[in-house]
């Protein structure tokens, strides 16, 4: 057994991990970036297991990392509790992967019901513990086919400015409506998304 397949399985034993982790995804590919490793995360309620390769049905999230981020993770959870340090340290790394994998869930490829939420090209960054910007993304729509970059650039109309704290609770919200894919469920979610949207909006250059 591999010392990165090891760290891992003792990684998703750990309650706080499994805490931290819960509702955020059932099936995530991980890809070791310096060793080629590849491994599947399970998570099924309180059942959650490693599998080496990429395993299953497509998954939720895949997240490209390198040994000393998987020994990071394990070191933050070790003491069984995550500050908000901490918390902000983590989003930091998966915010990209999970907004990636946000756009690919068919809802979003909707053309229609984005005209009708007013979802378009958006700028996004993440603040953090002291409110200050730090990941800056910018998310453009061209043929079709959502692109996510680095830094700001165009000129939207909109962007946001979200927590560690708020990214993952709308993460877990547009998870939840994904696995029930009911349109009781998405019609909730628009709802609440446009809400929260709004709420987190700044004007463009600011």
């Amino acid at each position: 057994m591999s010392t990165n397949l090891s760290q891992l399985q003792s990684l998703v034993q750990q309650p706080a991990a499994r805490a931290f982790f819960k509702g955020l995804f059932a099936r995530a590919r991980l890809e070791l970036t310096d060793t080629g490793e590849r491994f599947t995360i399970h998570q099924e309620g309180d059942d959650v297991r490693v599998a080496e390769g990429f395993d299953g049905p497509d998954a939720n999230l895949v997240v490209p990392l390198a040994s000393q981020n998987l020994a990071n993770l394990g070191a933050i959870f070790a003491d069984r509790q995550v500050t908000g340090d901490e918390s902000y340290r983590i989003v930091r790394f998966m915010l990209r992967p999970c907004l990636e994998a946000s756009l690919q869930m068919p809802i979003l490829q909707n053309d229609r019901l984005l005209r009708i939420l007013g979802v378009d090209d958006w700028q996004q960054a993440l603040l953090d513990p002291q409110g200050r910007e730090d990941v800056q993304l910018t998310v453009h729509k061209t043929d079709g086919k959502w692109t996510v970059s680095e830094g700001y650039h165009g000129n939207p109309r909109r962007r946001l400015r979200l927590t560690a704290e708020q990214m993952l609770d709308f993460q877990r919200r547009l998870f939840k409506a994904d696995e029930e894919n009911s349109i009781s469920g998405w019609m909730s979610l628009a709802g609440w998304y446009v809400t929260w949207r709004d709420q987190l909006t700044v004007p463009v250059g600011s």
